[in-house]
């Protein structure tokens, strides 16, 4: 299991919905939906659909661009280093 924290929202994937997440943020038309919201007052023009009819992430074109480099982590570096348990600025409870 994946969790990954981008903004004010957190996803979770398995592997496999990682892998597919990746794919769909490639093929995201960019510059499509920034003219298709140019003359709009958003700050946000791209929008990422959700599994519910009614909600959809809206990113910018940086965000969207930050939101790849954490999913392409990985690919970008060659390997993940993972932080020690004590590095980790967190409330941790152990159940």
């Amino acid at each position: 299991m994946y969790k990954l924290n981008f903004g004010h929202f957190t996803l979770e994937f398995t592997e496999n919905e990682l892998n597919h997440f990746g794919v769909f943020l490639i093929e995201i038309a960019i510059d499509s939906w920034e003219s298709q919201y140019c003359h709009c007052a958003m700050k946000r023009e791209i929008p990422i659909a959700t599994l519910q009819q009614n909600l959809y992430l809206m990113l910018n074109k940086e965000e969207l661009e930050e939101l790849k480099s954490f999913v392409f982590y990985k690919e970008a570096t060659g390997t993940v280093e993972l932080l020690p348990l004590e590095k980790i600025d967190y409330d941790l409870i152990l159940n």
